[in-house]
């Protein structure tokens, strides 16, 4: 929880009336009192010891009066303000996934560098934000998908900006050494994958689309669209399109709408093009279709449209965030409330006031005396001013206004609050670790998947992941590959496909580097990457599917994956391959496993001269399922991922809605604290006014 402030401009204002207030009341009071004529002096009646010890006594209890009248009016000017408390969790929950759309067609790939550099530096002031880079041409290619591991996303956008360095002109790409040019293209690589055809923009909004909730190629999946967080697109580009795309911009732009996806326009080109038709176009559609579009044209420079377009997106997070205020300390929210397991992603709330009630901050007994201490103040003042009326030089408005204080601060104590039914809907999150193993057995062809055909290891290693994130609809994924040690590829990110199109491109370890099988080299980087998912997610689930052969032919012993089971709320280790084996074929280099020419050598076994028979071992595999309380399964041609134990706990772990029905207090004290303020100003300024003598 944390301190905001509703009005944060009413305790200004408030101590400006307060002040107001009390110099109006002693200044008509002095002028009244010059129009008095004096009758008596009190100098000879306090020439005394006695007197002179009473006088200091009332003094000094004047003196202490004032001071709590004034404590009293800070209070309750600082009421007015309306301190509020704020759900972290609901705040965490409106943080924004920003996808970077960049064209890197040769008219625009000057300007990209900037856009770049500009997050590069807004990511060290991100808290929350998911943020995924995706660059096309022709087609398109992710550079890293949605994540917020910021560490990761600052080495990627300066991995961009330093290969985008010299290509400002055309005559800086022709003094480019070899390197530098290779670092380009290979940067560039898979966008330009289709013949006669450059910067085809629609297409790639789409595919930088596909990298948020809710969004699948060719249509908008609503029931998703409601439970993602705040998106958009920083789209980069000079709307200059040559060949046939798919998608056209504005067909782009109706399917990112129907998801609440917002795209925002980023004219990258030019500034004496900035007027022609292609730039008018994409300004109109894109602001048709609620988003913002700048260029240069005023000035600004790229890092400048940049920034303003991520203020403004900013402001309207924080304009969601403010809603989960809760106007008095002490109270709860409706959607603040959490399963043990899981992180509240969304909370979402239908409210219908339902009627006026008190609900006293101090409970029923504390803040029950207390408020009828107060109403008997409150009377006892009354009798007091009907019984020494006469001799008394107390107004009626005074009495008047020391009741009303006393009655308001009673009705305060007991907290006058609006009651309302809400409904809320919250949806938990899932994150799924997968990790496949890439030594040189997972070439061997003795593997079944669903069927008969006998298929590679690392084939049926990839179907089974993409049975995984089929498994767990929403969920987040972070994938990582191991031979003679583990490298985390992708990074925990909602984007599915990103894990789908890796796992398509994993290869087996070359024959020259292979190093033999080690099982135990995934756990430093799974260790690493539980730990962090933990402490960035501590509500979240973590499952953990470990794909391997389970073959051991390294001397070392290997060490456990117990360390694991503290992070982890669930793990698979799942077999691919067959007990009784197959010969290991040699991959060169640059080859991938099933290619025709890596099936004409195979690896020799030293001892026997013959080749090698690689086995897979299920008795590893079953004592590391039990190391991390998980599970072993066996795949093969008769049981997958989708119809094996794993599909049956997928349900158990996958991201679902929850949607509960709560009544809800909401505190409003601040009307009366209005009212007592301006009551509590007028008596500090009838006190001075009366008293100043004594003071």
């Amino acid at each position: 929880m944390m301190l905001a402030w509703h009005w944060p401009w009413a305790a200004l204002a408030g101590v400006l009336a307060a002040l107001a207030i009390i110099v109006l009341i002693v200044v008509f009071a002095r002028r009244n009192a010059a129009d008095d004529t004096p009758v008596f002096s009190m100098d000879d009646d306090l020439n005394t010891e006695h007197a002179s010890r009473l006088f200091r006594q009332w003094r000094a209890l004047g003196r202490l009066a004032i001071s709590v009248l004034v404590l009293a009016l800070a209070l309750a000017i600082v009421l007015v303000a309306r301190p509020s408390q704020v759900d972290a969790g609901d705040e965490r929950a409106s943080s924004r996934d920003i996808v970077l759309c960049l064209d890197v067609s040769g008219s625009t790939l000057p300007y990209d560098r900037e856009v770049i550099d500009t997050y590069l530096e807004l990511v060290k002031h991100f808290e929350g934000e998911r943020i995924g880079l995706s660059i096309f041409n022709s087609t398109s290619r992710t550079v890293f998908p949605l994540t917020d591991d910021y560490e990761l996303v600052t080495k990627q956008l300066t991995s961009a900006s330093k290969a985008l360095k010299g290509v400002e002109s055309q005559d800086d790409i022709d003094k480019m050494s070899d390197a530098e040019y290779q670092d380009i293209a290979n940067w560039l690589e898979g966008t330009q994958n289709r013949k006669d055809a450059t910067s085809l923009i629609g297409d790639g909004v789409v595919s930088c689309a596909a990298m948020l909730p809710g969004f699948a190629y060719g249509e908008a999946n609503h029931a998703n669209a409601d439970r993602q967080r705040a998106a958009s697109i920083v789209l980069a580009t000079d709307n200059v399109v040559s060949g046939k795309p798919t998608y056209s911009l504005t067909e782009a732009l109706d399917l990112t709408q129907q998801t609440k996806i917002t795209v925002d326009g980023l004219y990258s080109g030019p500034k004496a093009s900035e007027s022609d038709q292609t730039t008018t176009d994409m300004k109109s559609a894109i602001e048709s279709h609620g988003g913002i579009f700048l260029t240069q044209s005023n000035g600004a420079s790229i890092d400048e449209l940049v920034r303003d377009i991520q203020s403004r997106r900013d402001t309207d997070v924080e304009n969601k965030a403010k809603s989960s205020m809760v106007d008095a300390p002490g109270s709860v929210d409706a959607c603040s409330g959490r399963d043990t397991h899981y992180l509240d992603r969304m909370c979402m709330e239908v409210e219908a006031m339902n009627g006026f009630t008190f609900s006293p901050a101090l409970g029923w007994v504390a803040g029950g005396l207390l408020a009828a201490g107060l109403a008997v103040l409150a009377i006892l003042e009354i009798v007091l001013f009907v019984r020494r009326r006469a001799s008394s030089d107390e107004t009626v408005w005074a009495c008047i206004r020391r009741t009303l204080m006393l009655l308001i601060v009673a009705v305060m104590v007991l907290t006058p609050s609006v009651v309302s039914s809400t409904t809320s809907q919250a949806i938990n999150a899932t994150d799924v670790i997968v990790a496949v193993d890439t030594t040189g057995s997972m070439a061997v062809a003795d593997a079944t998947y669903g069927s008969e055909k006998t298929i590679t290891r690392i084939d049926a290693a990839r179907q089974a992941v993409h049975d995984v994130t089929a498994a767990y609809p929403d969920a987040s994924f972070a994938a990582l590959r191991f031979g003679a040690s583990g490298t985390l590829d992708v990074p925990l990110t909602p984007d599915a496909p990103a894990i789908d199109n890796w796992a398509n491109t994993l290869a087996v370890e070359a024959t020259s580097v292979s190093a033999g099988s080690s099982l135990d080299a995934p756990i430093d980087q799974l260790l690493l990457t539980v730990k962090s998912i933990r402490e960035a997610h501590p509500d979240d689930a973590i499952v953990l599917y470990l794909i391997t052969d389970g073959e051991q032919t390294s001397n070392v012993t290997r060490r456990t994956f117990s360390s694991l089971r503290q992070y982890l709320n669930d793990g698979f280790t799942v077999g691919v391959g067959s007990t009784e084996g197959g010969k290991i074929p040699v991959i060169a280099d640059g080859v991938s496993a099933g290619d025709s020419n890596t099936t004409d050598h195979w690896v020799v076994d030293p001892d026997t001269g013959e080749p090698g028979i690689s086995k897979m071992d299920e008795k590893n595999l079953k004592d590391i399922a039990d190391e991390i309380s998980g599970t072993y399964v066996a795949v093969n041609a008769s049981q997958t991922l989708a119809d094996s134990v794993s599909a049956k706990s997928s349900k158990q772990w996958r991201m679902t809605t929850t949607v509960r029905e709560r009544t809800r207090t909401t505190p409003v004290v601040w009307p009366l604290a209005i009212a007592l303020a301006i009551l509590l100003a007028t008596e500090v300024g009838a006190w001075i006014a009366t008293s100043r003598r004594l003071l």
